[in-house]
């Protein structure tokens, strides 16, 4: 079977010469073969790694820097977590003041949502937000869903900045 993408580059061990086209073509026993493809497809666009949302949130290079980033900023150790259910269980034992665990919510689900944006840009090949962006983002957008989630917020961006665990009063 061929699968082409229409650049040139074959699937499947063949060259396909088209432009702007996928060609499919019948596989040496005669068969299409969906399974082939989507295998190859799926090689060629998560390179080796198998890609699944745990990875690109927790364990990706570019998730586990911005996990430590978003760590030094709050001043929090945050464990080596591979699933989300299992941070929001971090935190609810970590941090006993109910609203300060909600400003870390935020702040995590911020960052799932910055983390999960920067690879669909990658994916779809937007280049909008760049991967140097992705901590600055976050910052700026949890605290603009904090003061619009909590009613009653009282911090100033610049102690957002320095550590809005520590300066947050409400």
């Amino acid at each position: 079977m061929a699968f082409g993408l229409g650049n040139g580059i074959g699937l499947c061990g063949r060259i396909v010469d088209q432009d702007d086209s996928w060609v499919w073509k019948l596989s040496k026993d005669g068969g299409y073969s969906v399974k082939c493809a989507c295998q190859i497809i799926d090689n060629s666009l998560l390179a080796t790694a198998i890609e699944d949302v745990q990875h690109v949130i927790f364990k990706c290079d570019v998730a586990v820097e911005v996990w430590k980033k978003v760590a030094t900023w709050l001043d929090l150790q945050i464990l080596a977590i591979d699933d989300i259910s299992m941070m929001l269980d971090w935190v609810e034992a970590s941090i006993s003041d109910a609203k300060k665990r909600k400003v870390v919510g935020v702040i995590i689900y911020t960052t799932i949502w910055m983390l999960w944006r920067f690879k669909n840009n990658i994916v779809f090949q937007d280049p909008k937000m760049k991967k140097s962006h992705i901590y600055e983002n976050i910052i700026i957008h949890s605290f603009d869903c904090s003061m619009k989630r909590c009613g009653k917020c009282n911090i100033a961006w610049t102690l957002w900045l320095q550590n809005p665990i520590f300066h947050h009063s409400l």
